[in-house]
C-alpha cells in the first residue's frame, strides 16, 4: 500500500516502515500479518525525516 500510494520502489518503501518502526509508530513485521500501529495520531515535529548525503 505504502509503494502504490507513494509511488515509490520497493527499497524505499522497505526504509520508511524501518524508519517508523525504529520511530515507535508501527510495530515489528509478524510475516504475511499486517504492522500493528501503535501511535494514531502524531504532530508533524514527531515524523522522522530522512536526510539526504550529497
Amino acid at each position: 500500500l505504502l509503494q502504490r500510494r507513494l509511488s515509490i520502489g520497493y527499497a524505499r518503501a522497505a526504509r520508511i516502515l524501518d524508519q517508523l518502526e525504529a520511530a515507535g509508530f508501527v510495530g515489528p513485521p509478524e510475516g504475511s500479518k499486517p504492522r500493528e500501529v501503535l501511535k494514531q495520531s502524531v504532530s508533524p515535529s514527531e515524523i522522522p525525516v530522512e536526510e539526504k548525503g550529497d
